[in-house]
C-alpha cells in the first residue's frame, strides 16, 4: 500500500492553535482546485470550530480525511463533509466512524 501524503495534519484540541479554521483555510487555499488529504488525531474540542472546518472542506470539495488513533466529538464533526468516508488508521484494530458519517 502506498504511503499517503497529508496536506493538512490536524492534531490536538479542535479550536487550538494547530487545529483551527485559519490553519485549514490557509492550507486549502494553497491547494485550490486539487485533492487534499487530511490527517485528524483529536479527542475533540470546540463544536463551532468543528462545524466551521466541515464547511471549509465542503466548500473546497475533493477532501479525503484519515483518522489516526482515537478520535471523538468535534474531531469527527470536522470530517463529516469529506469527499470520501473517513478512513481509520487506528493502531489497536480497525474502528468505524460514527453512524451519522457512514453512508
Amino acid at each position: 500500500m502506498a504511503k499517503t501524503t497529508y496536506n493538512i495534519s490536524l492534531k490536538g484540541y479542535v479550536g487550538g492553535s494547530d487545529f483551527d479554521r485559519t490553519t485549514v483555510d490557509r492550507e486549502l487555499a494553497r491547494h485550490d482546485g486539487k485533492q487534499v488529504n487530511v490527517l485528524i488525531d483529536s479527542l475533540g474540542g470546540s463544536l463551532a470550530t468543528g462545524l466551521s472546518i466541515s464547511a471549509a472542506f465542503r466548500n473546497h470539495g475533493n477532501v479525503n480525511v484519515h483518522f489516526v488513533g482515537l478520535n471523538a466529538s468535534a474531531a469527527t464533526i470536522a470530517s463529516v463533509i469529506s469527499s470520501t468516508k473517513p478512513q481509520s488508521r487506528a493502531s489497536c484494530g480497525e474502528s468505524q466512524p460514527p453512524a451519522f458519517i457512514r453512508a
